[in-house]
């Protein structure tokens, strides 16, 4: 969290600074502008008899490593699949990863440098997950038109479907 404040009630601490100042700005204004000085002109400080009293200015800001769309949907649309998956079929889909790849409506999760799943979202809420376990063999799937409808839904063991579901309701 960075915060940062400005108090302007306060007055210039020396008229004399004002003065260069507003002397500096008028020289550079008869000069070309672009021109190869490259020198910038410092902003003008306020000219007008009147003060503020005790006006303080606060900024607050927070970063994220990515965007804001990209983590809500990634917490969102991730904590569906996992949901999904558990109360289904009991299985705990691999949705952790050091790495991802965004790319419009499509993420792709890594870990150690192999792609772990894709999740592909849909503009009505729909998604489409897949993963694949160490030795690339896939681990689930599943497609969802909503996020309470269930259109398919596979789990995967040694290459073969052991558990699959269609057309199911999440509540």
């Amino acid at each position: 969290l960075f915060r940062a404040a400005m108090d302007i009630s306060k007055p210039l601490a020396d008229e004399s600074v004002a003065k260069s100042l507003l002397k500096s700005r008028t020289n550079a204004s008869k000069a070309k502008p672009g021109s190869a000085s490259g020198q910038s002109v410092a902003a003008l400080p306020p000219t007008s008899e009147t003060t503020s009293e005790g006006i303080s200015l606060w900024f607050v800001a927070q970063k994220f490593s990515g965007s804001l769309e990209e983590e809500r949907i990634c917490k969102k649309s991730l904590g569906f699949v996992q949901k999904a998956f558990k109360d289904l079929a009991d299985h705990a889909a691999p949705v952790d990863f050091h790495d991802r790849n965004w790319q419009d409506n499509l993420i792709q999760g890594y870990a150690h440098g192999r792609m772990m799943f894709e999740m592909c979202m849909e503009g009505n809420g729909g998604v489409q997950f897949r993963s694949w376990n160490d030795d690339n063999s896939p681990n689930c799937e599943m497609k969802a038109s909503s996020p309470s409808k269930i259109e398919l839904l596979k789990v995967y063991y040694n290459n073969q479907v052991c558990f699959e579901a269609h057309d199911r309701t999440l509540s």
